[in-house]
């Protein structure tokens, strides 16, 4: 299963379409009563259904933070990241303990470069959602970024240890630097929760 807007090559003005395949965002459909973004455009709405739930989350989203996590979801594929970081942020509010909300602000600071503040918000979520396999996911990209492997191969022992095995976002370009750097440690890893990719084989 495809999961719709989620990692990021930075570039251009593909930057999140391409990124929709295979990593960062997720969208929380526990509810229909969405806000919704007077800048959408029918093509962006027919894209947004291709965004599913993210089911390694233990933690529920409440109607008011789903609702938030779906308006920024759409203002991320509009590039207009300010007022993604609002609305994630205003999920968090509304429902501490959403795991989306977390992780979909930490990849909206990757998409921004702002590291730090990715790995301050990471570290936020996971004090407050233990299990949730998507923000894990979040936080080792975030440290990858930084070229913090070991860092980045503990927060995804516990994205696979928390159920997030989805071989797109392993493969994603964004992972590259730690295949690179740390590929035995990487793949053995991989391969410890059954989870296999041609670049280990």
């Amino acid at each position: 299963m495809k999961r719709f807007s989620r990692f990021v090559s930075f570039v251009g003005l593909s930057l999140v379409l391409s990124s929709c395949q295979n990593g960062l965002f997720q969208k929380n459909n526990s509810t229909t009563n969405e806000k919704t973004s007077p800048t959408t455009s029918p093509s962006t709405q027919k894209q947004d259904k291709n965004i599913s739930k993210n089911s390694n989350s233990k933690e529920e989203c409440g109607i008011k933070a789903t609702s938030d996590i779906n308006l920024g979801l759409q203002f991320i594929q509009n590039k207009q990241f300010d007022q993604a970081t609002k609305e994630f942020k205003a999920a968090i509010q509304s429902s501490p303990t959403c795991g989306d909300a977390y992780a979909n602000l930490v990849s909206t600071y990757i998409l921004r470069k702002d590291y730090d503040l990715a790995i301050d918000t990471y570290k936020q979520g996971i004090s407050k959602v233990k299990n949730d396999g998507h923000l894990y996911y979040t936080g080792a990209v975030t440290f990858v970024k930084k070229g913090q492997y070991d860092y980045a191969l503990d927060a995804l022992k516990k994205a696979l240890k928390n159920g997030f095995k989805e071989q797109d976002a392993y493969t994603s370009q964004d992972l590259k630097p730690l295949l690179d750097n740390k590929k035995k440690d990487f793949c053995n890893l991989l391969s410890s929760y059954a989870v296999t990719i041609k670049q280990c084989l």
